[in-house]
This record gives C-alpha cells, sequence and structure tokens, in this order.
C-alpha cells in the first residue's frame, strides 16, 4: 500500500526521489467519493416484531433451561438410587454388580467424582488395576485434581503393579494437594505396604 502511494506522489511530484522521500504521511487528506453509510430503516411495526421475537426466544430459552435442569434432576436421582445398589453389592462383596450399578449411575450422571472413585476401589478388589488407574486419572484430570481418594486408589493401583515412580508420584501428589490430611496419607501408605509384604 504505501509503495502504491509513492507511485500516486510520484506521477503529481514528478520523478524527483528527493520530494518523494521528504513526504509528511501524516498530513494525506481523504476524500470521500462515496457514502456507504447505512441507517436502519425499520418501520416502528418490524421494530415491535423483533422485540416480540426476542421476547419469544427469551422464553422458549428460560423454557429449555428449565426442561434441561428437571432432566438433570431426574438422572441425578436415578444416579443416587443406582449408587446405592452399588454400595449394598459393594458391602456383599459383590464385587461385579456393584462395577455394573457404578457404570450404570456414571452414564446418567458423568461428572461425579464419588461414582468414579467407588468403581474404582470395586476395580482394585477383583485386581483390574489398569482400569481402576482409568477411573482416578479421570476424576484427576477433568473433574477434582486435588481429589484425596482418587489420588490414593491410584497410588495403591500402581503399587500392586509394581510401577513404583508413579506411586511414589501419586503420593507425592496427594501430600501436595492435600497438605491437612498428612497423617491420614502417611497411615495409608503404611496400609498399602504392609499388605503388600503380607501378600508377598
Amino acid at each position: 500500500v504505501l509503495l502504491y502511494t509513492f507511485k500516486i506522489l510520484g506521477r503529481y511530484l514528478g520523478n524527483d526521489k528527493k520530494h518523494l522521500y521528504s513526504v509528511n504521511i501524516d498530513n494525506f487528506i481523504v476524500k470521500v467519493k462515496e457514502d456507504r453509510t447505512v441507517i436502519n430503516n425499520t418501520t416502528n411495526e418490524e421494530t415491535s416484531a423483533i422485540a416480540q421475537d426476542k421476547h419469544a426466544f427469551m422464553a422458549s430459552m428460560e423454557k429449555d433451561a428449565g426442561r434441561r435442569y428437571a432432566e438433570r434432576k431426574e438422572r441425578e436421582s436415578l444416579a443416587q438410587n443406582l449408587r446405592k445398589l452399588g454400595n449394598a453389592a459393594f458391602r456383599k462383596e459383590e464385587y461385579e454388580k456393584a462395577i455394573s450399578m457404578y457404570s450404570k449411575a456414571i452414564d446418567q450422571v458423568r461428572d461425579s467424582p464419588i461414582l468414579y472413585n467407588n468403581r474404582a476401589l470395586c476395580y482394585m478388589r477383583v485386581g483390574l488395576y489398569k482400569r481402576a488407574i482409568i477411573d482416578c486419572d479421570f476424576v484427576i484430570n477433568k473433574l477434582d485434581e486435588k481429589n484425596l481418594r482418587s489420588w490414593l486408589y491410584r497410588a495403591k493401583s500402581y503399587y500392586h503393579l509394581g510401577e513404583t515412580r508413579n506411586y511414589e508420584k501419586s503420593i507425592s501428589e496427594a501430600k501436595k494437594n492435600n497438605p491437612k490430611d498428612l497423617p491420614f496419607i502417611e497411615d495409608v501408605v503404611k496400609d498399602i505396604e504392609a499388605n503388600q509384604q503380607i501378600e508377598d
């Protein structure tokens, strides 16, 4: 654009380069040849119709939000009942059934750390440590990065898989994210390591 401007200036000033480069760009005057201003030509009736459309739109949005809220509450209620069934199955040591109930509850409500942690514990009880780690990682990465149960279940799962580095990292993160629970974490670490020695 600047080169084009200098070419035009060259036409008016001649080809004398001395004058061409001494032109002060700030002193240019722009002439408007065509007015492209758009004026709102809508009538009062059209304005009224648009306003009514806005109100109708907002009413439909509120209705939709209310419907989604009611559906969410219904899903949460169903998930709560499924979680209770999972808890009952867990107490009876029916871990596969508990996993199924927690999975169905997760299908209803995907943002509950409790459901993922409960399912992870069941996976640990049946020796599916990698699946437990997946659930714990989901909670930590997507829902609640400070979730103590997730960090501890993750640590225990890695310990059982013999992955010491990941075990230690999980314990370290649990301590870093939950400094008020250090005595509890230390007790869990002792328990994990003591139980592993008994199993060996």
